[in-house]
């Protein structure tokens, strides 16, 4: 599961999956690529419990979003990678809880 994690953190921050405007603060999703590296963060940290906030954050901006984002490869890959990291906290003894 680790592998698979650090696999797919590679990939939430190549240009094949993220196009380099995302990257402003006024792009729509801009915070959703923040949530996503914020877990990265924490996750090499280990600082697993505060991955929880930021999952659910990350899974509200999801289900608010466009459609072009539903589209996108990017989100794809975030909701593998969310749910990898779900079962990966709950390895740990820490069951994700979200009131959205």
């Amino acid at each position: 599961m680790e592998e698979e994690l650090l696999d797919l953190q590679r990939r939430l921050n190549s240009a094949e999956y993220v196009a380099e405007e995302i990257y402003r603060r006024n792009e729509i999703n801009y915070p959703l690529v923040c949530y996503i590296n914020n877990i990265t963060g924490c996750y090499i940290s280990g600082n697993y419990e505060v991955i929880v906030l930021f999952i659910g954050r990350a899974r509200k901006h999801m289900k608010e979003s466009r459609e072009k984002l539903r589209e996108s490869g990017y989100y794809s890959l975030v909701e593998e990678y969310l749910s990898i990291m779900e079962r990966y906290l709950k390895s740990k003894g820490i069951e994700p809880e979200y009131s959205f």
